[in-house]
């Protein structure tokens, strides 16, 4: 298992777990996300940040594909690809 970690300040960080080599298709690299404190509405954006470099580093790092949706808002997610040396890219937006 391979550990991130990200301090957003005022006692908040996020540590996310993610297997050592890439997934088989259609599994989650991510195995576990603990977050020390309780995070706020303004930590969502910094952790989105956060965590969309996170991905681009494993893609980069595997040499893979990766999806990941996130949840941005209460009704609302999004589906960004990585691909290894891009950027990420956001496919679609979705607003339940």
């Amino acid at each position: 298992m391979k550990t991130f970690s990200c301090d957003f300040g005022g006692g908040v960080s996020c540590e996310l777990a993610v297997s050592e080599t890439p997934p088989s298709k259609g599994s989650s690299h991510i195995l576990d996300l603990r977050w020390t404190g309780v995070p706020q509405k303004r930590h969502i954006y910094p952790y989105l940040r956060w965590v969309k470099t996170v991905n681009q580093q494993l893609a980069d790092e595997w040499q893979v594909r990766l999806l990941h949706v996130l949840q941005t808002k209460r009704r609302r997610w999004q589906t960004w690809a990585y691909e290894p040396g891009g950027k990420p890219l956001l496919l679609k937006e979705v607003k339940i």
